[in-house]
């Protein structure tokens, strides 16, 4: 998978590194040389270049990359023209770093996919969305053992639960379905999945990674 990151403050650096450490291909993007030095060697590309400008970011090439995190910080404003730049490169996702409320409506408004308040979004937790797309929430219940929000791989669309049987194959279990903010804990296990329908599930993080995991 590869992606950029642009912006290499704390939140930048650490997000490039733990998703360099997952295997994703990482250009990691600075204007401050030194920035990239510290990390040159643990990601697979570095490059200088002001972030704000298009054709810096057409030389680039950015419109190769499929995800793209803006990290500009406290720059609010470098963020607007960022983004901006990257909706007319037609990134097919665009993830940014905000620093409040607000100004995470203004990128919503501008086009961003998916935006990061990092007091509520850690890099671990950001790193887990691109990884894994389809475990949307994860919480440890115990040693090797999570709750996990998903959504419903292409792979099991048109297939029932008693179709896969999970359980048996792969120890997870479907706790409810969760649709318009609502959990229904009561499943019909001969319906098809649908794509796109999101549950709980239970089981051990080997298992869900595996399955969920792409």
């Amino acid at each position: 998978m590869d992606v950029a990151i642009l912006g290499l403050g704390l939140f930048g650096k650490e997000l490039a590194l733990e998703l360099s450490e997952q295997g994703a291909d990482v250009l990691a993007v600075d204007i401050d040389r030194k920035k990239l030095e510290e990390i040159k060697e643990k990601v697979t590309g570095v490059a200088v270049a002001d972030v704000t400008d298009r054709d810096a970011l057409s030389e680039l090439e950015i419109q190769k990359f499929p995800i793209v995190v803006v990290c500009l910080g406290g720059h609010f404003e470098a963020s607007i023209l960022a983004v901006t730049a990257l909706k007319k490169a037609d990134i097919k996702r665009i993830i940014v770093r905000v620093s409040t409320e607000v100004q995470a409506e203004v990128m919503v408004t501008l086009g961003a996919d998916d935006v990061v308040l990092p007091e509520k979004s850690t890099a671990h937790r950001i790193v887990h969305t691109i990884i894994s797309p389809n475990l949307k929430e994860t919480a440890v219940l115990s040693d090797g053992l999570a709750l996990s929000e998903i959504k419903v791989p292409k792979t099991m669309v048109g297939k029932s639960l008693a179709e896969l049987d999970l359980r048996k194959k792969h120890g997870i279990t479907f706790a409810a379905q969760k649709a318009a903010g609502k959990v229904n804990p009561y499943i019909d296990a001969g319906k098809p999945l649908e794509e796109d329908e999101i549950y709980l599930v239970v089981g051990s993080n080997e298992a869900l990674s595996k399955l969920f995991g792409q």
